[in-house]
């Protein structure tokens, strides 16, 4: 699909690269829009729950997550023209806001935790794709062979459920696994095709 055929895709990714680029020159930009659940709790500045989705670590974070927004929102489950630019770009700004949220109450009396990037979003956009289109398969790096969407879809939220609890590296897997979750419930509530597609698939259409 063309990119120009998705605006509000087309829109996310210039804004996004645009100032994920202009933080890395900026410092005090890049503090500006950093999620900083401590700082949050004190002062309120829950901008960051949008603006640090924004802004990424460096070139391959930031590559990382807008091929994936790309692949998923415009390509695999074409979840843009399924929900329609607009209902696309609130589904997309509200799972940012709900993946980041759990992060700052979780993390709001440890003044040390800082966190960053899309991933949430592009988690939601990832499992809602996965949704719309359950019986097609995937490959990405985490899970380098073809697989059917459905179990993908089971094995990411696995997956990033265990990492949140047990990881001890630099990734947000609790911003994965919310994101994630938010876009399963999100995409059932704001699409109807989305939840057609899906009970096709699980061959009780009409049920609900």
């Amino acid at each position: 699909m063309n990119i120009t055929s998705s605006p509000a895709t087309l829109l996310i990714l210039l804004i996004t690269i645009v100032t994920s680029v202009r933080a890395w020159k900026d410092t005090r930009l890049f503090n500006q829009f950093i999620l900083y659940p401590y700082q949050m709790a004190r002062d309120k500045s829950w901008h960051r729950t949008i603006t640090s989705g924004l802004i990424h670590a460096d070139m391959w974070h930031l590559a990382f997550n807008m091929i994936s927004l790309y692949s998923f929102a415009t390509g695999y489950g074409g979840l843009e023209k399924t929900m329609g630019s607009l209902s696309f770009l609130v589904f997309y700004v509200a799972t940012l806001i709900i993946s980041d949220l759990t992060t700052v109450v979780r993390h709001k009396d440890n003044p040390a935790y800082r966190a960053l990037g899309a991933s949430g979003a592009v988690s939601a956009v990832i499992l809602a794709s996965v949704m719309n289109h359950p019986d097609g398969k995937l490959m990405m790096l985490m899970f380098p062979f073809p697989m059917p969407a459905w179990l993908f879809g089971i094995l990411f939220i696995g997956y990033s459920h265990y990492a949140s609890r047990n990881a001890k590296d630099n990734i947000g897997h609790e911003a994965h696994l919310w994101g994630a979750i938010a876009g399963v419930v999100l995409g059932w509530i704001m699409s109807s095709e989305i939840r057609e597609n899906f009970l096709t698939f699980l061959h009780v259409k009409g049920i609900l």
